[in-house]
Order: C-alpha cells, then sequence, then structure tokens
C-alpha cells in the first residue's frame, strides 16, 4: 500500500482528505504544515505522523499538495521525481508560464501531476458533459455564470484575506470556469480570450466581481461572490438549445429545445454529499489514475483564462 504525504493542513484536509484516504484503504499517511501547532494538532487528531519536507519527499509515493496558490508552482516542483504521482489542489498554477514549465519538469522527471478539480466529478457536471458529447446544439452563443454564497468558514492561514492570489476569482471562479470550460470541451481546444470587462469590488484579494469576456466569439458573464448568495447555476446558450447546469451538488440538468423544457436526470447513482465527492474523485486519482480527466494537460485552458481575467482585474 502506498505511503501518502500531504503537504498543507488546512480545513479541506482536516475535513476530508485525511478520513478519505483512510476509507480507501491508505492509513500510512505523513502531514506537513509550516504551522507547526496546527500540524500536531491534526497528525494526533487522525493518528498520522507528523513528517518534514524532506521526508515526505523521501518517503511517499504520492504526494498532495493542498496548500494555498502562490505556493503550488515550487512545491510541485520540488517533489518531481520519477513514477510519482503529485495531487494538487485547485486552483492549480497562477500564470500559463509556470503551468507549461513544470508540465516539461513533469516529463522529464516521469511525473504524473493530477489537478484535484473536484467539481468534475460531481453529478451534473459530469450528466452535462456526456450530454453534450452526445447531442449537436450548434455552436455556444453565450454561458451565464454564477456563483456566490457567504463564506462559512476560515482557513487556517488566512489566505483568502491577505494574499492578493486568495481573492474570489481564484478562490471560487477557479471552480466555476474549470466547470464551463470542462463541460463545453473547450478546456483543452485552441481558444482566443478577448473583449475583457473586469470589475471587482475591492483590490485583491477581492470578494465579489463581475466579468464579461468572449472566448472563441462566445459572450461569457460571470459572477461571483463570497459575501452574497447568487443562483450557482451555469446557463448555456447554443444556436438550437439552452442548457442550464446547477454549480453544486443537484444531480439534474435542464434543456430546452424548440421551446420544450426538459429535466435530464443521472442514469447512474448520484453523488449527494462532499465527503462522496472527495471519494469518488480521490480513487479516480490514486486508484484508476484518470488523466483522461485531471491529467495536467486537461487544465492548461483554465490556467489561461484566470491568468487572463486576474491580470485585467
Amino acid at each position: 500500500m502506498k505511503t501518502i504525504g500531504i503537504i498543507g493542513a488546512g480545513a479541506i484536509v482536516e475535513l476530508y482528505y485525511i478520513n478519505t484516504l483512510k476509507k480507501l484503504g491508505f492509513n500510512d499517511i505523513l502531514l506537513f504544515d509550516t504551522n507547526t501547532e496546527r500540524l500536531t494538532k491534526i497528525a494526533c487528531k487522525f493518528n498520522i505522523k507528523a513528517a518534514s519536507i524532506d521526508e515526505i519527499n523521501r518517503y511517499c509515493e504520492a504526494i498532495i499538495i493542498a496548500t494555498p496558490l502562490d505556493s503550488h508552482f515550487k512545491l510541485c516542483k520540488t517533489f518531481c521525481r520519477s513514477k510519482r504521482t503529485l495531487i494538487c489542489e485547485k486552483p492549480f498554477l497562477a500564470t500559463l508560464a509556470d503551468f507549461d514549465l513544470l508540465t516539461k519538469i513533469a516529463a522529464e522527471t516521469d511525473t504524473t501531476i493530477f489537478v484535484a478539480h473536484i467539481r468534475r466529478c460531481f453529478s451534473a457536471n459530469e450528466l452535462a458533459y456526456h450530454h453534450l458529447q452526445q447531442h449537436d446544439y450548434g455552436k455556444l452563443l453565450t454561458a451565464h455564470i454564477f456563483e456566490g454564497s457567504r463564506m462559512n468558514y476560515q482557513s487556517s492561514s488566512n489566505y483568502l484575506h491577505n494574499n492578493p492570489l486568495g481573492g474570489v476569482l481564484y478562490d471560487t471562479g477557479s471552480h466555476a470556469i474549470d466547470s464551463f470550460l470542462w463541460i463545453t470541451q473547450l478546456s483543452t481546444a485552441a481558444i482566443i480570450i478577448d473583449n475583457m470587462i473586469v470589475k471587482t469590488d475591492k483590490e485583491e484579494p477581492s470578494h465579489e466581481c463581475s466579468i464579461q469576456f468572449d472566448i472563441n466569439k462566445a459572450n461569457v458573464y460571470l459572477q461571483l461572490s463570497r459575501i452574497k448568495l447568487l443562483a450557482n447555476k451555469m446557463v448555456l446558450t447554443y444556436e438550437r438549445a439552452k442548457v442550464e447546469v446547477p454549480l453544486n451538488l443537484k444531480p439534474n440538468i435542464i434543456v430546452s429545445t424548440n421551446n420544450l423544457m426538459q429535466v435530464v436526470s443521472c442514469k447512474d447513482a448520484c453523488i449527494n454529499y462532499m465527503s462522496e465527492a472527495f471519494k469518488f474523485e480521490l480513487y479516480d486519482l490514486l486508484v484508476v489514475k484518470n488523466t483522461e480527466k485531471y491529467g495536467i494537460e486537461n487544465f492548461r485552458n483554465t490556467t489561461l483564462v484566470l491568468e487572463k481575467l486576474h491580470n485585467e482585474r
């Protein structure tokens, strides 16, 4: 059984990662965090070993990086090693230059890098992704994306409030934008982004933003907030259909064609809880090794769009 290293002992690791790994049979876990007090607390709570960076680099076959965005490139580069699996939490990287360099390093060192965008395993996203592959509705004309709620947790590092890369665009928007690109099959396509207008409530890290941009001539309207509740859905308008996708754990999508509205439901068992989503995702990453969905090459456009919008603020 693999020894799993985790870098970062924040809320997501405490709430989901460690318990999920143990449920999947990965009990040999080494944990590191720069906050030694929190590291000791979490290691004791779950009866796992508090370790150093060097110990994790030496002994772990797979490493999960669950730290703030601005540390991802350096940590991924440090841990690249032959036959090793790296899993990096979203948002992956802040710049396309870092993305391309890390992709090159991973190839040279025979390291498999996965990006943990958990929304890709949400039932509605999966359903919309496959539905749009199977139905030709013509060109995408517009996308209206709304995601927002009152932030109800405090990160242990407080980067959401003091880090220029901790604003709502990278924190929440990375989920919404990646879901949009993946569902519409734009995540690996050649894309052109222009006509960007970005409005934020304050200097970074912002808590609300309103964004307009064109991607391959389709108009995208994006609203994000961690102060107020928004619709939490994506509405995709094609030449011959409108597709509504919830941006949460709701299982159905709504498809409208010729003025007829149809609720499309999952044929298989749906994911109803976040803990189930983590179990599904980590099984896909550590056991199945699903590069088609989570491999690094599938997230270049997500990085590109986020960087362009961030720089336009």
